[in-house]
């Protein structure tokens, strides 16, 4: 299935994570993608070992493509809900549905993404690449 998407804006990011109806790790993984630095198989592959919240960024293993740094900054909004989604967890997946350590998958990303956001999971990524984003962009959720 292909979807259109255009670019999430900032407000529209800020409305998102505010919803307290919405998964806390689906809010945290739209924030940390709208950074800009990180690929969604980056940050789902991510542990909470892997992250660094006092110098708010978080190490990429074995990034999907290599020009992708070791560690991506992440904002103060991603280290904010970053911090609660990790809570007081020092291992397993960053990135969890539910309350046991079940990884966030990437159809459950896509998925969450269009039914709660009404958007395709790749608008939030272009978030602060419009100097690279075209206003709309095809993304396959397959």
């Amino acid at each position: 299935m292909t979807v259109e998407v255009g670019k999430v804006s900032r407000e529209r990011l800020e409305e998102l994570v505010a919803d307290e109806g919405i998964s806390l790790a689906h809010r945290a993984l739209w924030s940390s993608l709208w950074d800009g630095k990180g690929r969604v198989a980056d940050w789902l592959r991510a542990e909470i070992e892997d992250v660094d919240l006092p110098r708010r960024r978080v190490r990429v293993r074995e990034p999907v493509r290599p020009d992708t740094p070791e560690w991506v900054p992440v904002s103060e909004l991603t280290a904010s809900l970053l911090g609660r989604l990790i809570g007081d967890l020092t291992s397993g997946p960053l990135f969890s549905d539910g309350p046991g350590p079940e990884r966030v998958t990437r159809e459950g990303a896509f998925s969450m993404a269009r039914g709660r956001a009404g958007t395709g999971l790749h608008a939030f990524r272009s978030g602060r690449l419009s100097a690279r984003s075209s206003p709309a962009v095809a993304e396959s959720a397959s």
